[in-house]
């Protein structure tokens, strides 16, 4: 096989994303994702002592176990339906190795010319951190945390992660369902980490960047506090929390105009440095 190298390019002015490849790629046969639907059903009610409904998290919402399985096929169909246009032979496909969590990449499985585009993605379906500041409003009380603790740069992060709490909420109400229901479980981050292996078991500048990155949750998680829009039952879900916090930052990029965004559909590119 002929190695490939992806690049990303995006079209600002539709806020829309092309993907194209620099050489030609080779044809071969990819792993069939199967459609495996899970949805948790149940009702995540807080009631008050005389028995009265407080608030409430939509009874459907994404199971955030490591085990569950990933709705890739359902993710997929959404995408068509929202306007995802691809080039022929595209597909996501399996590429983790046996006995690891699902891990799903796009590749394609004709021969296409140099610079070709791939991928089409409406500007609908963008995710962007300015303009979901705008939905959820300025909340000064954590952008002044943000100044104070030097870490004012990640706000836009931080604003994506509301939204993905925001969006969690709603379950299937949320345009952004079946994707947020397509993503990992099981991530290996710095935030994913404990103490122990930060400190203790990688090298000392690893550990550092990973420690580093745990500290940078717990500001997000305690900065959940300020949102008005986030339920206090959500509030108080670390798990769901530490989720979001890694959506944001392993699908996130900084698009070069002083926003970050996450491209559903498009974040299936593989962007590990170890492409072939």
């Amino acid at each position: 096989d002929k190695t490939i190298q992806q690049s990303l390019a995006t079209a600002h002015m539709k806020n829309i994303l092309i993907l194209t490849i620099s050489w030609a790629v080779s044809s071969f046969r990819p792993t069939i994702i199967p459609r495996s639907p899970f949805y948790v059903k149940a009702t995540n009610k807080i009631l008050n002592k005389w028995g009265n409904e407080l608030f409430s998290v939509s009874s459907t919402t994404t199971d955030l176990e490591e085990t569950a399985q990933r709705d890739i096929a359902s993710m997929d169909e959404w995408a068509s339906a929202c306007g995802v246009e691809r080039c022929q032979g595209f597909q996501l496909v399996a590429t983790n190795k046996e006995n690891e969590p699902l891990d799903v990449g796009a590749m394609t499985t004709v021969d296409l010319p140099a610079e070709s585009p791939v991928l089409f993605v409406p500007s609908h379906i963008i995710i962007s951190a300015d303009q979901s500041k705008n939905e959820i409003g300025y909340i000064e009380a954590a952008e002044n945390l943000f100044y104070k603790l030097g870490t004012i740069d990640h706000t836009p992060y931080f604003y994506l992660f509301l939204k993905i709490l925001i969006e969690y909420e709603l379950g299937e109400e949320s345009l952004w369902y079946p994707w947020l229901n397509s993503l990992p479980r099981y991530f290996s981050t710095g935030a994913s980490m404990t103490h122990f292996c930060c400190q203790d078991c990688l090298p000392p500048l690893v550990g550092n960047l990973a420690l580093s990155e745990r500290t940078r949750f717990r500001q997000f998680f305690k900065s959940i506090s300020y949102c008005d829009l986030i339920s206090q039952y959500t509030k108080a879900d670390k798990k769901l929390a530490k989720w979001a916090f890694n959506i944001v930052y392993t699908r996130g990029f900084e698009d070069g105009y002083g926003d970050v965004k996450i491209v559903p559909f498009g974040d299936y590119f593989n962007h590990d440095t170890n492409w072939e």
